[in-house]
């Protein structure tokens, strides 16, 4: 299966700062270079773990469908189907619903759900939009992949709605017991 990027990342898992701060950098002048190294060293792991670092959008065309229904999506980890489309004899893209899908986001695969029928069968050639990479959210962390420990987020600092709200009785957070579950 081919890949072609079509939405880069917004941003890199690491700061201009940060590296400058790690790397005890004070001046501007290199800021260029240790962009182009963060951004290197980003491609460089997602290529060899074929995991996205960052939401981005991919477009993916499959070489043909697998006998058990699911297409491994790569880089993972899947996040949303946004299109699909599938070719016919004549070489003339027809779009297909992407509910038709199921999206095994812990598996990172697209099953397709047999309950609409593809305007041509799906084969070689056929492409996906979809959207990969890390949503930043502590929940999906823990849930999905079981790696809080690893969550370089701040879940548990108070909101802009901090200063206004009030505890109410049974209410889940403002109870006194811990936010680690």
């Amino acid at each position: 299966m081919s890949s072609i990027l079509l939405t880069a990342p917004a941003i890199e898992p690491l700061s201009l700062a940060e590296a400058k701060a790690y790397l005890r950098v004070e001046t501007g002048g290199d800021d260029d270079v240790i962009g182009a190294l963060i951004a290197g060293a980003r491609i460089h792991v997602e290529a060899q773990t074929r995991r996205a670092l960052i939401t981005q959008g991919w477009r993916l065309s499959a070489d043909g469908w697998p006998d058990d229904g699911r297409l491994a999506i790569v880089p993972a980890p899947l996040q949303a189907l946004s299109a699909a489309r599938v070719y016919d004899a004549d070489n003339v893209a027809h779009a297909f619903d992407p509910s038709a899908f199921v999206l095994d986001k812990g598996g990172s695969a697209l099953i397709f759900a047999l309950w609409q029928a593809a305007a041509q069968p799906i084969a070689a050639g056929d492409t996906f939009t979809v959207t990969a990479g890390c949503d930043k959210r502590f929940a999906t962390c823990n849930g999905r992949f079981n790696n809080a420990v690893n969550f370089r987020g701040f879940p548990h600092i108070p909101g802009n709605d901090f200063v206004i709200r009030y505890p109410v009785a049974g209410e889940p957070g403002n109870d006194g017991t811990s936010l680690q579950s």
